[in-house]
């Protein structure tokens, strides 16, 4: 008892220190780390007197670089490192003398540049990880297999994530191999041809208009207030410098062997929350519960998983796993109407206990999970459905698992017809 009240004494203590912060905050929307957050597959019970024979899954891509124009923009603000660590030398700001020297030694990882958008060793170790846990959870699956599927988008981010998953769920020299990825992919990004998504979502309004919103607010103000004080830089940082140093702090924390950055010590840990909120909103909007049309896109994915497991009903073994990005996390997630907030998620005010929160939902290797498992029972087998978010058990259903019936009274209406993505707004 009282080893877990010092933890939580020193955890729940923010020091003005970030070197030697003893619980430094570590989730960062969709750039938190897998570990960070996961389960274990291996640790869920199995169900009682049942047996898994087919299972679906929807996995993220791991741990990446940043995109080209990431990489050029976040170059451009390193640039404040020295206005920061001359300050502090003139007697401004609020850092620690370590914070500033760590900042002063700060260099760039070329890392990041030698392969934009491409998978890092972390997010390798991760898939590879990954499909070794699955492997073992699901040996009897893949040992009976008689039909499998993996198939990743067309990026290369995924395609690496699909080989190293596949290199840690071989069991006894078992080949699977991965299918060619496909332009027009209904099941692993159906969106990414969807006009009608590109024009009232992407370029539309309320994204904008939300995340400026959360940008104007008091809240959002106190986090332009602490950084000031924090660094003593004179000229006033804007709200697109302050997510630019956030994602410097982002991205070479995913890669640092200790998970730390000298830049994220320019954020307290309340600061990093409401960075946080900001990418929450946005991507609520943008992939999850603040468009109907991302629950349509949702489904076009999950119609087939309703398909595989129907034939695993009538005994046909299967294993599939699907490589694609946050977007299609977050559709899911709307489809299935999982981790909807009410109120609705707006740029007025941070919903402190929301449970839209990307660094749970779609961190870096995110993966949505089905197991059909057949069970015995004193009229027969019957089939039950489980569900994972995260190698961590979801309860679609009252009880742990979904009975065939409830499956197929929620997926069967699930559909592929993506004709709707041909409409756009009309204008007058």
């Amino acid at each position: 008892m009282w080893r877990l009240l010092l933890i939580l004494w020193v955890c729940g203590a923010e020091g003005k220190c970030y070197w030697n912060g003893k619980c430094p905050y570590n989730l960062f929307g969709t750039k938190t780390p897998y570990d960070v957050v996961r389960g274990d597959i291996r640790d869920v019970p199995v169900l009682e007197k049942c047996e898994a024979v087919s299972v679906w899954m929807m996995i993220r891509h791991g741990t990446r670089s940043p995109e080209k124009e990431e990489l050029d923009k976040m170059k451009a603000v390193v640039g404040l490192a020295p206005e920061v660590v001359r300050a502090h030398r003139e007697g401004r700001g609020d850092m620690c003398e370590q914070d500033i020297e760590n900042l002063e030694k700060w260099i760039w990882n070329d890392e990041l540049d030698a392969s934009p958008s491409e998978l890092t060793a972390t997010g390798t170790g991760e898939l590879q990880g990954m499909g070794q846990r699955f492997g073992k959870k699901f040996e009897n699956v893949l040992k009976n297999l008689q039909q499998h599927q993996i198939r990743a988008s067309i990026e290369q981010r995924t395609q690496q994530s699909a080989n190293a998953f596949a290199d840690g769920l071989m069991r006894n020299n078992q080949t699977l191999n991965i299918s060619s990825s496909l332009s027009d992919d209904l099941t692993a990004r159906p969106y990414r041809h969807c006009k009608k998504r590109f024009y009232d979502i992407l370029i539309g309004p309320k994204i904008p208009q939300e995340t400026d919103k959360y940008l104007q607010s008091h809240e959002f103000k106190k986090v332009q207030t602490s950084i000031q004080k924090r660094t003593g830089l004179e000229e006033s940082l804007s709200p697109k410098t302050i997510l630019l140093i956030y994602d410097v702090c982002r991205y070479h924390r995913s890669i640092s062997p200790r998970q730390t950055d000298a830049w994220c010590s320019l954020f307290s840990d309340n600061d990093l929350k409401i960075l946080e909120y900001v990418e929450d909103l946005q991507h609520y909007y943008r992939n999850g519960h603040g468009d109907p049309i991302n629950s349509k896109l949702g489904a076009s994915s999950l119609m087939d998983l309703y398909e595989k497991f129907e034939l695993g009903t009538q005994g046909v073994t299967s294993f599939s796993a699907y490589f694609s990005h946050d977007t299609m996390m977050g559709m899911l997630y709307a489809a299935l109407g999982l981790y909807v907030d009410r109120p609705a998620l707006s740029g007025y005010e941070r919903i402190k206990k929301r449970r839209w929160r990307t660094s749970f939902l779609t961190p870096y290797a995110a993966n949505f999970v089905a197991v059909l498992n057949k069970c015995n029972d004193p009229s027969g087998s019957i089939f039950k459905v489980q569900f994972f978010v995260n190698e961590k058990e979801v309860h679609l259903c009252s009880r742990r698992a979904c009975s065939w019936q409830q499956f197929y009274r929620k997926f069967n209406n699930f559909t592929q017809d993506l004709t709707f993505c041909n409409e756009t707004l009309v204008t007058s």
